[in-house]
């Protein structure tokens, strides 16, 4: 079982302070170490790894309906068997995208305080990115900071909001305008849970995994494309499915751990598909799904860069195509008109520190930016939308 004391051990602070004529300063650095694990079937299974990472003393656990009627069961069983058991309260929360709201997150810290959770004791979120984000906020200001446990049961969750560090909520209408930065202790990745999942959020996550193939792993590329065929009746269970996860997880990581507070720049690779994404899920009242949204905006991101001579046409086929080989759609909803989704890119570069950093590919593997808004007219969107209202769908 693992020590509290670790905690301290792994999460710490130095600060140094200087006194002058007229002032005081203080330099500080702040040390967090998080750690990810790939689990074949952490709830149902002998493994020993969730009892060696909760603390024995307080915890609470947070899941979604949906994780409850299927695992539920399990959970409790498993929990049971740990010497923590008797010391985890299990607490339910229906959580969609619409309601990824500060009220959730709040719900989250009452029923901690509700338990009087400690400030040593553990948050344990199970469920897909949305529930994540809402525990993992509340995690970060419940006693200004308690640990924090994720274990995804969605691909987009395993590959995506579960293994970096931001937890971001939507505000009047907006979304992640609010969050945090705030890393899980631990995340556990799971695959097994995949067995279980809708076919509409493996998509989801599809598309989030071609984000990152595409960024940076032109052999993820080729994976993703082989498991499309297979996506909705293996749903990435065995070898190569597994491998794809986990390309993707460490895909993401080594481009997180590059700038992980966004500190250094605002121009991160991972943004890929996350430019235009943000309105078209708002302005379809998130009837388009993140992921769904993501592949939306791959796909107009690679229509642009091949209009500029960047892409070539081909590589922009195939990546569109492949997007729609699980049946994801890439052109841009009727309800989403151009000229709002040009104008929504003024929030874009607000969050940006002032420029677009619209990541576009160069190749499979490879991207580069439209660093400013002005480098791309409403006349270049409204042709990238209309090529892919024409010919993709």
């Amino acid at each position: 079982m693992s020590n509290p004391t670790n905690f301290e051990n792994r999460w710490h602070s130095a600060s140094e302070l200087k006194q002058f004529e007229n002032r005081y300063a203080i330099s500080s650095t702040l040390l967090r170490e998080y750690k990810i694990f790939l689990s074949c079937d952490v709830m149902f299974d002998s493994s020993e790894l969730l009892g060696s990472l909760i603390d024995t003393r307080c915890a609470m656990v947070i899941y979604t309906p949906t994780v409850n009627a299927l695992y539920g069961e399990a959970t409790r069983r498993k929990f049971s068997q740990l010497e923590c058991g008797e010391r985890v309260c299990f607490f339910e929360l229906a959580v969609t995208e619409e309601n990824k709201d500060i009220t959730m997150s709040l719900e989250v810290c009452r029923l901690a305080k509700q338990i009087n959770l400690p400030r040593h004791g553990q948050i344990i979120a199970i469920g897909g990115g949305v529930c994540l984000d809402i525990v993992g906020f509340a995690a970060s200001i419940y006693r200004r900071g308690v640990r924090c446990i994720k274990i995804p049961t969605t691909f987009i969750g395993m590959i995506d909001a579960a293994v970096g560090i931001k937890n971001g909520i939507n505000y009047e209408g907006k979304k992640s305008v609010l969050g945090s930065f705030y890393p899980a202790e631990y995340t556990i990745v799971c695959p097994s849970f995949l067995k279980t999942l809708a076919v509409e959020h493996l998509k989801a996550g599809f598309a989030e995994a071609i984000k990152i193939a595409v960024i940076k792993d032109p052999v993820l590329f080729r994976q993703l494309v082989n498991v499309s065929t297979t996506l909705h009746e293996e749903k990435l269970q065995g070898g190569v499915g597994w491998d794809a996860i986990d390309r993707s997880v460490a895909g993401m990581l080594t481009e997180l751990s590059e700038n992980l507070y966004e500190l250094d720049s605002y121009q991160r690779y991972v943004d890929f598909g996350h430019t235009f994404s943000p309105h078209i899920e708002a302005a379809t009242a998130y009837k388009i799904s993140h992921g769904e949204a993501v592949a939306i905006d791959i796909a107009l991101s690679a229509v642009i860069s091949a209009q500029r001579s960047i892409l070539a046409w081909q590589t922009c086929d195939l990546i569109v195509n492949t997007l729609k080989s699980v049946g994801l759609r890439v052109s841009v909803p009727a309800e989403v008109n151009t000229p709002a989704l040009y104008d929504s890119l003024a929030a874009v570069v607000a969050h940006r520190a002032g420029a677009l950093n619209l990541v576009i590919p160069v190749a499979i593997g490879a991207v580069g930016y439209l660093e400013q808004w002005q480098e791309l007219t409403f006349e270049q969107l409204q042709q990238a939308v209309t090529y892919l209202a024409v010919n993709n769908d």
